[in-house]
């Protein structure tokens, strides 16, 4: 047994397995006007969360076959509040099995697992750079980051060329399992190039793109997009929506494509990420009948198409720390501050021997989700942040969050203030 990130154990066949789990403890206080509060779905409150508390045990077989079980003890924090099926009050995040080095085909993995649809989706949650991720994945691809499927992943170049390719069915995010009728399901794929990647990750720039092609997730062939605050506190049910399209139903699915460019120099840390989604054909209201005719309140839309953006750049404060690249799929990896806060007695008095690692950064993120009638409203936000990395394994981020809202009557626009603490720590 040893350490390295959490408990480890290897043998000599090439068996090996890793327990571990993460706690992310997140308090969030909010200012906004009472008559914007007013319009609101749901009033911004105060609040206190276990955002993730899970537990994790993966490892191998063999060198040929791997796995992965993890379960979060956490749904209520996470869920989306306008799904149909019964959330549980714990659920699997992924939990698979997969081959290895498989000819021509890499890695194929079978069972509930990550969906690639933006970068902010190939980040751990355990290494994010700000409390929640970007505003474009919240609108677009959170209610895909897991399901049920197959994909495979290779890699060429020597990592300089990442392939992600995947089968899945549509309505399994929450929950381990998914019915509904034939075709309920969505073929994904994503596409990474690392063009520079030098000095032991200290310097390196990744450009992805991600799409997919899926049936509408709900049986009556319908889904809505939704925008919610960048710093949470509270179940599910206590976080509003702050944008919302209504249903928006289509017979002929869902287009979603992302694009994005990040990388790391030294302290600094830049990215950009553009992610949009397509449903042609769109109607509101229902679905013509098999006569063609509209129902009373069904209206056609024509092609739909929302879109969104976010930008962030961070920088560490202290020397020599930097934020490194997971090279398996190229997104950010864990910060291992190059003196890890420490403190001891010398003389009778007691004296920091490590500072750990701080870091400063800013986003800013846009989502518009009014197009073709639908006024589901314009998000514009900026998050400042400073994290303390105290060690590889812990620490504690602090996010100032201003949003603002564009959307007409009834619920108006406004903006609000934030502020979030989180404490996190994995193994």
């Amino acid at each position: 047994m040893s350490w390295k990130d959490g408990f480890q154990f290897s043998g000599s066949d090439g068996t090996r397995l890793h327990i571990g789990g993460r706690a992310h403890f997140d308090n969030v206080f909010y200012n906004a006007d009472p008559a914007f509060q007013a319009t609101l779905p749901t009033p911004l409150l105060d609040g206190s969360t276990f955002r993730r508390t899970r537990l994790r045990a993966d490892g191998a077989f063999s060198e040929m076959f791997s796995f992965a079980t993890e379960v979060d003890f956490a749904s209520y924090a996470d869920f989306r509040t306008f799904r149909p099926e019964p959330v549980p009050g714990v659920f699997f995040t992924e939990v698979w099995l997969a081959a290895n080095d498989v000819p021509w085909l890499g890695t194929i993995k079978a069972g509930h697992q990550l969906e690639y649809l933006t970068f902010a989706t190939t980040v751990s949650s355990r290494f994010l750079p700000f409390l929640e991720r970007t505003a474009v994945y919240d609108a677009f691809g959170d209610d895909y980051v897991f399901s049920n499927g197959i994909s495979a992943t290779q890699a060429w170049l020597d990592r300089r060329i990442v392939t992600w390719l995947g089968f899945f069915r549509t309505n399994t995010r929450n929950s381990p399992s998914g019915a509904g009728d034939s075709g309920r399901h969505a073929f994904s794929g994503r596409l990474s190039v690392v063009p520079q990647y030098e000095d032991d990750g200290r310097s390196w720039v990744a450009i992805g793109g991600s799409f997919s092609l899926r049936a509408m997730p709900l049986t009556n062939d319908s889904t809505r997009f939704i925008a919610r605050p960048s710093i949470r506190g509270g179940a599910a049910t206590q976080i509003p929506s702050l944008l919302e399209t209504g249903p928006i139903f289509g017979p002929n699915g869902i287009q979603m494509f992302s694009l994005d460019v990040h990388g790391v120099q030294g302290p600094w840390t830049m990215g950009i990420e553009f992610a949009g989604s397509r449903i042609g054909d769109a109607y509101t209201g229902g679905l013509p009948l098999p006569d063609g005719s509209l129902p009373e309140g069904v209206v056609p839309r024509g092609d739909v198409f929302f879109w969104g953006f976010s930008a962030e750049i961070l920088r560490f404060l202290t020397p020599g720390d930097y934020r490194p690249m997971v090279r398996d799929m190229p997104s950010y990896g864990r910060v291992r501050p190059q003196r890890p806060l420490n403190w001891g007695r010398h003389e009778g008095q007691s004296h920091f021997t490590g500072t750990g690692a701080w870091e400063a950064g800013v986003r800013f993120d846009y989502v518009d989700l009014t197009n073709s009638g639908i006024a589901g409203g314009i998000l514009t936000g900026v998050t400042l942040g400073v994290n303390w990395h105290f060690n590889p394994n812990s620490k504690i981020m602090f996010n100032y969050l201003w949003m603002h809202r564009q959307k007409p009557a009834p619920q108006a626009s406004g903006s609000f203030s934030g502020f979030g603490i989180r404490l996190a720590y994995d193994f």
